[in-house]
């Protein structure tokens, strides 16, 4: 039973730290100012690519498929 117990507390600590993160990912995404140049564009792109897609995405996606 005390098994289940800190089972279930890690899961809901794991939970809120997911959607905590998720919040603070959507607030951070829609406070982005596109430049008005394709180049800009470019250059935000990659750097989204590079940051987000490539370090920050594949960990936060692996922890949420073990919860």
């Amino acid at each position: 039973m005390m098994e289940i117990d800190r089972m279930k507390e890690q899961y809901e600590y794991q939970a809120s730290d997911m959607l905590t993160w998720i919040q603070k990912k959507i607030d951070e995404l829609n406070d982005y100012n596109f430049p008005n140049s394709l180049d800009g564009i470019k250059s935000l792109m990659l750097r989204f690519n590079k940051g987000y897609m490539n370090y920050e995405k594949p960990p936060k996606y692996k922890q949420k498929s073990m919860l």
